[in-house]
């Protein structure tokens, strides 16, 4: 059966301990590792950065990962800079440069380098040269139109459980109010290769 049936989301505990179970019968299971990061982070951010590093590695293009990675930095009061993870997904998803979750305290003061760490790498590549330009200048965070949670629809089928419900991942992704302009020069997802997310990010070696 679904390890997951019946499971609500008012019960992270449940949850977090089915996700540690999933890593230790699977260690790069990214799913595990990326929800584990969320659910630990209010309460464990050194654990949760660890958790959402693996995840990066091994889905460096999976929405949210380099934003849970930096909450965490900062949540641990980690060495590592959250720069380079914010600009990584800046990167990944070209809309987080306007989200309201810049509005976070932990976040702020760290926006414009993030951008600016972002509008370098284009510059330096070629690469959406209007898109950096907005980066340089971009006006202050957006409201949001929607948020919603994703499925992980294929979870069952992979991992052995077909018949009930797929698990949904902890984090709230948002649909944005971008301002005007913006959605005509705003690069697609996956633009930036998982290769350079993982050197932006800083957890790996930039491409010779």
């Amino acid at each position: 059966g679904n390890p997951f049936a019946g499971l609500e989301p008012s019960a992270p505990a449940k949850a977090a301990s089915l996700w540690q179970a999933l890593t230790a019968r699977s260690p790069a299971h990214e799913a595990a590792h990326y929800n584990l990061g969320w659910l630990l982070l209010a309460d464990a951010p050194s654990s949760a950065g660890k958790h959402f590093a693996t995840a990066a590695c091994l889905a460096p293009a999976r929405a949210g990962v380099w934003l849970g990675l930096s909450l965490a930095r900062v949540r641990s009061g980690a060495i590592d800079s959250p720069v380079p993870a914010l600009a990584a997904e800046v990167l990944l998803d070209p809309a987080f440069a306007w989200s309201p979750r810049w509005h976070d305290s932990a976040l702020a003061p760290h926006r414009a380098a993030a951008l600016a760490q972002a509008a370098d790498f284009l510059a330096d590549r070629d690469l959406s040269p209007l898109f950096a330009v907005w980066l340089r200048n971009p006006g202050p965070p957006v409201d949001y139109v929607s948020a919603y949670r994703r499925i992980r629809t294929g979870h069952g089928v992979l991992y052995g459980h077909p018949d009930g419900p797929a698990p949904a991942d902890v984090n709230i992704l948002l649909e944005l109010d971008l301002p005007e302009g913006v959605a005509a020069v705003l690069p697609a997802r996956g633009f930036v290769s998982p290769a350079d997310l993982l050197a932006v990010g800083g957890l790996a070696s930039p491409r010779s």
